[in-house]
């Protein structure tokens, strides 16, 4: 059994998310106010805004390039 149990699950796309960081990001609006308008949490909103995890690619490495992947998929 899962302990996510009561697990909240996101309200909110991607687009709104990006939209609200440019708002706060361009100073047409504080990220208080943003937060109560799109109903982001405020963590994910702060490191949307500061692009804090944008870099990071989630799972492990990949052997093949794409270039290489593209190959093998025409080949098949």
């Amino acid at each position: 059994m899962s302990r996510q149990v009561g697990a909240k699950r996101q309200k909110y796309s991607p687009d709104v998310l990006v939209s609200a960081a440019e708002l706060v990001r361009s100073n047409s609006t504080s990220l208080n106010q943003a937060l109560q308008k799109y109903g982001i949490p405020k963590t994910t909103l702060q490191n949307t805004v500061n692009n804090k995890y944008t870099k990071h690619k989630v799972g492990h490495k990949t052997v093949l390039t794409e270039s290489e992947e593209q190959r093998i998929a025409e080949w098949c």
